[in-house]
């Protein structure tokens, strides 16, 4: 989510417009630029600066001075940007919270660090260097957003690779716990975002070995035509389902209308056209070979005019109005700014609706706001930001508090955690804060933060409560403490320190920290001691350093202060394809961790990822010890990634695991048809390839963890009572476009295969996608090989899928019965006569629980009356996490479990959720599908056209 934020912050910089242009002179800013490590003015470096949408440029001069000129009135927004070969670029920004001006100092000094270097190789899918290859190098900033702090601003820096296919990029900062990569060349299929390519550790980016491999790619053709087949020249074609924040190419038609793409990957492709006079238009394809040219008929433009407003009715002038979402993608790149009266007009709009954003500087933004044709002017209406404020005292004394941290949080729907953001950070003093909200949220809070205190978090604020007051008094709490020693036992200081809680998880990737604007981090002083402020929860703290690793509960802290840092572990072996080394192979490392129930202490997760060299080796440098899962990843579709030949190492601390992967049994191919030869996107679906096994009864008193197992099988044992685990190889299965498959490396044995096949998802469903079309399952012997190992593929033929019988609106509804929460049974015949709201859901899907309030609202409206039942038919692994849900929130109307296998989901089709039907009184089904606002509505439909 942050990361999408992110991205959405600084495209708007590029994409909602920013004007260039020099200030004019009066106030300004006297800025110095020395050399962090010397103090010696640092002469040439290159100024840039924005006040609100406009920038200048300027250099320092033998001194290191520049005076930055400011315009007479104030900006809301003014940031500084320094760059200067050899060192680090950075920034600094001063911002006015809520609106008004941003308090910008009349002097500032910046110094640059010198900057360090990473590096790695290029190669093709032969194994040979690319030459002339962009490497594009993006370093996260992980500093909070405070005013006038200096951070490290390393975005989309570009370097090339030599004859030899190596690249060199000297800016970076020492201390680099990340850095995102994205590669371009025109002979190849260059990178649409950061992290495309799979990228090397940073321990192979710093001895610069590691590899990144390059894939050629097809041809996409087409033309653009106008309804009555006329060509249309300068038509805007532009690949990418999500173009904010993305590097999809685009291109402009000819003469004739024809558009060409070239180095285009396999799979799913979405066009989305636009043209001068003419309503865009928007296609899915799922590039293959021999892909015949796609055609665009373009319908005349239509006109969306609209007036935005503040909350007294007044217009507001400059407010840019943007397309955001189009038919379920991010594609449509159209923006205007209003006028002085805060009109717009859009006059090349489509027929359907389009989501939009406004944004204006001193207002809270409004987010996907639906626009379509009407013939009548839309008006938009703007609030203020919300700003709370308040003081903040000790709750004996009532004395102010000096000194403290205020952070924003957001309270999503349905969610019982807030998500605190922490580059949102402000700083109170002397017992007084302000801050200001100008993103819409379900809710918004305050917590605050100080030491030797208990911290106070807030009720939720709405969008529209304007200006709030909010004293707080806070209670003396003990900080969160400890020491860091290594194994002499002498304190260890610089080591990260990372506070996991219940609302605020942590993923380590790579035995790296995480983002500070995401989680709490500090770093251990000369002591070795590191503190946090007091929690009011259960947490974890993960200490990370090159020099080890150690984990601790609450409840480890509570027994002993001190932390021994543990060496790190080390994985390494090598990676083969069938008889030739995986190079550029990503390998995928996972820690198991038995204690992730719903109860448990918060820990971190942890995910590595590295790619195979020339040979086909790979290293994995900073591993946890205990037990480990390693895996070949496999790129399955543009939205889907599958782990292959997956396999478990134990991993002693300050030991090297070896682990090779592939390069014994043999290739297996086949292909998958629908019946009659009936077109089927492969993209959405479950594949995968594992060894044949008898059916195993998990125990009833199973945990949920065990029920939940992605890679083991569990048994009973002899006893009956208890389970056993064994370890089993599971295989990811890419179905190409054509239906083709083959998976490498397959060890002689029997094993079942399993293929199948969805529509695409609905909105944001949870799930593979939506109905299941058809799947097949087919079980097969890999016979035994001489050595151990063959080239020969084993062709299991080919397969028909067997097409699911889909159920449809007007269709009869499949009989179910059922456990209710309390014990009782419930089936759909006991309803008979009745409207029936199905809704097919579980406490693990996000947006499942975000129908809640629009089931409410349903219950509300019909619970009462007798031609209506709703009943929730509850996926989860265990009956007490829907009861518990029930119970929190208010959960009226009749929940049942059908469990996480639930027959009943396979008889209705249903493979994503949630899954919400409206059943008639004659057992046909009056809706599917339904979301939001329409199942209120279309409960409401059916009422009134009983009663004709």
């Amino acid at each position: 989510m942050r990361i999408a934020f992110a991205w959405l912050a600084v495209v708007a910089w590029a994409w909602f417009g920013v004007a260039t242009a020099q200030p004019p002179q009066g106030k300004g800013l006297d800025l110095r630029v020395v050399d962090q490590k010397t103090g010696a003015p640092v002469a040439g470096a290159a100024i840039e600066t924005r006040a609100d949408r406009v920038t200048s440029k300027a250099m320092t001069d033998a001194d290191g001075r520049c005076r930055v000129a400011l315009p007479e009135r104030i900006p809301g927004f003014f940031a500084v940007w320094v760059k200067k070969d050899a060192y680090v670029p950075v920034t600094a920004e001063w911002r006015a919270e809520g609106g008004g001006t941003a308090r910008v100092p009349t002097a500032s000094t910046i110094r640059l660090e010198p900057g360090s270097t990473i590096g790695g190789v290029i190669h093709d899918e032969g194994g040979k260097p690319v030459k002339g290859a962009s490497v594009f190098v993006l370093v996260p900033s992980n500093d909070p957003r405070e005013p006038g702090k200096v951070r490290p601003n390393l975005w989309d820096y570009e370097v090339k690779t030599d004859d030899q296919g190596r690249w060199r990029c000297d800016v970076v900062p020492a201390k680099l716990d990340d850095v995102w990569l994205r590669l371009a060349h025109a002979d190849y299929a260059s990178d649409v975002m950061y992290g495309s390519t799979p990228k090397p550790t940073m321990e192979r980016l710093r001895d610069r070995t590691g590899v990144m491999v390059l894939k050629k790619g097809l041809s996409v053709t087409g033309r653009v035509l106008a309804s009555d087949g006329r060509p249309i020249k300068q038509a805007e074609v532009a690949q990418g389902s999500d173009r904010f924040g993305s590097h999809y190419p685009e291109t402009r038609t000819d003469g004739t209308g024809a558009f060409r793409f070239t180095g285009t990957r396999l799979g799913e492709m979405i066009l989305t056209v636009r043209a001068k006079g003419f309503a865009p238009d928007l296609k899915r394809v799922v590039v293959m070979k021999d892909l015949p040219p796609v055609e665009f008929r373009l319908e005349p433009g239509r006109v969306i005019t609209g007036r935005v407003v503040d909350g007294q009715g007044k217009p507001v002038a400059g407010a840019f109005v943007a397309a955001d979402t189009w038919r379920g993608y991010r594609s449509l790149m159209w923006r205007v700014d209003t006028d002085k009266d805060g009109r717009f007009r859009w006059e090349e709009a489509p027929a359907d609706e389009v989501l939009c954003d406004v944004g204006q500087i001193g207002f809270l933004s409004v987010r996907h706001k639906p626009l379509k044709p009407s013939g009548q002017e839309v008006v938009i209406t703007m609030l203020r930001p919300l700003k709370v404020r308040g003081a903040v005292v000790d709750a004996e004394t009532g004395k102010p508090v000096e000194l403290f941290t205020v952070l924003q949080g957001i309270e999503w729907e349905n969610n019982p955690n807030t998500y605190w953001e922490r580059q949102q950070v402000a700083r109170g003093v002397s017992g007084r804060y302000e801050v200001a909200f100008d993103e819409p949220r379900p809710g918004h809070r305050v917590r605050v933060e100080a030491d030797g205190y208990l911290p106070a978090v807030s009720r939720a604020f709405k969008d529209d409560e304007g200006e709030v007051v909010y004293d707080v008094k806070l209670k003396k709490g003990a900080g969160l403490n400890g020491t860091v020693v290594g194994l002499d036992g002498k304190p260890l200081a610089g080591v990260t320190a990372v506070l996991v809680t219940s609302s605020q998880g942590v993923m380590i990737s790579n035995g790296r920290p995480p983002d500070r604007r995401d989680s709490p981090v500090v770093e251990t002083d000369r002591a070795g001691r590191f503190t946090f402020p007091a929690q009011d929860g259960r947490y974890s703290v993960v200490l990370l350093d090159d020099r080890g690793f150690a984990l601790r509960t609450d409840k480890d802290l509570a027994a002993s202060r001190e932390v021994k840092l543990e060496p790190w572990g080390r994985v390494e072996g090598t990676v083969r394809v069938g008889s030739k080394p995986g190079a550029g192979e990503t390998m995928h490392l996972g820690v198991e961790n038995a204690d992730q129930g719903p109860r448990a202490t918060p820990r971190p997760w942890f995910d590595s990822s590295t790619t195979a060299d020339v040979q086909g080796h790979y290293t994995f440098d900073r591993v946890p010890p205990g037990k480990i899962l390693i895996a070949r990843q496999i790129k399955l579709s543009e939205r889907s990634t599958g782990y292959s030949h997956t396999a478990y190492v134990e991993v002693k601390p300050g030991a090297t695991a070896r682990l090779d992967v592939g390069g014994n049994g043999r290739p297996v191919v086949g292909r998958v048809l629908a019946p009659g030869g009936a077109k089927v996107d492969w993209a959405y679906g479950f594949n995968g390839l594992r060894a044949a096994m008898p059916d195993l009864k998990i125990p009833e008193d199973a945990s949920p963890l065990v029920r939940a197992a992605r890679y083991k099988l569990w048994s009973l044992s002899p006893e009956g009572k208890a389970y056993a685990a064994r370890s089993q190889t599971n295989y990811s299965v890419k179905v190409e476009p054509d239906g083709s498959f083959r998976i490498e490396d397959v060890p002689a044995g029997a094993y079942d295969l399993t293929i199948s096949v969805n529509e695409p998802p609905v909105g944001n469903q949870c799930g593979i996608g939506g109905d299941l079309l058809g799947s097949v399952k087919h079980t097969f012997t890999v016979p035994g090989m001489s050595g151990g190992r063959s080239d020969e593929p084993l062709d299991v033929g080919t397969l028909e899928l067997a097409m699911t019988k889909r159920v449809k609106v007007g269709d009869t509804a499949p009989e179910f019965k059922a456990e209710t929460l309390d014990g009782k049974s419930l089936g759909l015949g006991d309803l008979k006569g009745k409207y029936v709201l199905l809704d097919f859901w579980a406490t693990w899907c996000g947006p499942c629980l975000a129908e809640t309030p629009h089931l409410k609202a349903a219950y509300d409206a019909f619970g009462k009356d007798d031609r209506v039942a709703m009943v929730g038919l509850s996926l989860d692994q265990d009956k007490a996490a829907p009861k518990m849900y029930a119970g929190k929130n208010g959960v009226k109307w009749a929940q049942a479990f059908l469990g996480s296998e639930s027959k009943v989901a396979s008889d209705y089709g249903v493979r994503g959720i949630p899954s919400i039907w409206l059943i008639g009184p004659d057992g046909r089904v009056v809706a599917k599908d339904l979301r939001g606002n329409a199942i209120k509505a279309a409960v409401a439909k059916a009422l009134t056209e009983a009663k004709k």
